[in-house]
């Protein structure tokens, strides 16, 4: 990292082959190296092995199709294809491809990887097999590839199955934004999983879009509301909000709500915006002056 004004380097980052961080100390490095730095305790850099973005939660790092775990150099979870495989992007030639939760082959000195998938630059791995040339085709072709791929899927996008797009990342739904995703597991624990005020207690945030960057509100409750426990004020902002985020309780209505239970009572589906419903096990998305809503595709974020 390096001084906004002078440029000149104030903090450094280093990583084992499989991505854990070195600190300083180790290997005589100095105390310039994370996390001892003189900006450590400011230093809020997400972005780490490879560039991708470390969870500082989980410790793990995001690559878009999946989550990577530096400590084991594997994968969280097997690899995947669009369309389904016995074993994605395997060769059969090559035992290294069969082990579904292998990072590049095992090989991260040579090979890296920038989706979570096959991807370009394990083009390179067939060791030297025909021309560079014929390699930079084969990479070129992939990205190629790749773009089609994503065009067509932006493309082919329906809100009326997926819901609401993110504004932040054509072509994929809101209801899948990592942040957005985490506040929501926190509205439901507000509510120890929908079970305070007897199964009938809230809790929501409102979404907004500022400067082209996804902003959530705070979570607010009614766990100690004196007023009904199946009702929830959130405010939104007309020119900001494009999407609020509320829980049910395992008492309450498992779908948004489209009838009015008191005089005045506001009903979900009568939002101006998208009104995403979540119980413990589903997840709902009302569409905007259509009085009605969709199931997301589940169980939960």
């Amino acid at each position: 990292m390096t001084d906004g004004t002078t440029g000149a380097p104030v903090a450094f980052h280093d990583y084992l082959a499989f991505g854990e961080e070195i600190e300083a100390g180790v290997g005589g490095r100095s105390s310039t190296y994370y996390p001892s730095g003189p900006l450590a305790i400011n230093d809020d850099n997400t972005l780490k092995f490879t560039g991708k973005e470390r969870d500082q939660e989980t410790g793990l790092d995001y690559f878009g199709a999946r989550y990577f775990a530096s400590p084991q150099g594997r994968w969280t979870s097997p690899d995947w294809s669009a369309e389904p495989e016995p074993v994605p992007y395997a060769k059969l030639g090559d035992p290294q491809t069969l082990n579904l939760y292998a990072y590049v082959r095992n090989d991260p000195l040579f090979l890296r990887d920038l989706e979570g998938h096959c991807n370009v630059y394990e083009l390179f791995a067939e060791m030297c097999e025909g021309s560079m040339e014929d390699q930079a085709n084969a990479a070129a072709q992939r990205s190629q590839e790749l773009s089609a791929q994503k065009q067509a899927q932006q493309k082919a996008y329906d809100p009326l199955k997926t819901g609401p797009e993110d504004p932040t990342n054509p072509g994929q739904p809101l209801s899948r934004n990592k942040a957005v995703r985490k506040q929501a597991n926190r509205a439901l624990a507000r509510t120890n999983n929908g079970k305070e005020r007897d199964g009938l207690a809230e809790a929501g945030f409102r979404i907004d879009l500022i400067d082209g960057k996804i902003v959530l509100g705070d979570i607010v409750d009614n766990i100690r509301s004196s007023g009904d426990p199946d009702h929830l004020d959130i405010a939104i902002d007309l020119r900001d909000t494009i999407a609020i985020l509320h829980t049910h309780g395992i008492r309450g209505l498992p779908t948004p709500s489209v009838v009015r239970r008191y005089p005045g009572q506001p009903v979900d589906v009568e939002s101006r915006v998208p009104n995403f419903v979540m119980t413990t096990n589903r997840l709902y998305v009302t569409v905007p002056r259509a009085g009605t809503y969709i199931q997301l595709e589940g169980p939960k974020f």
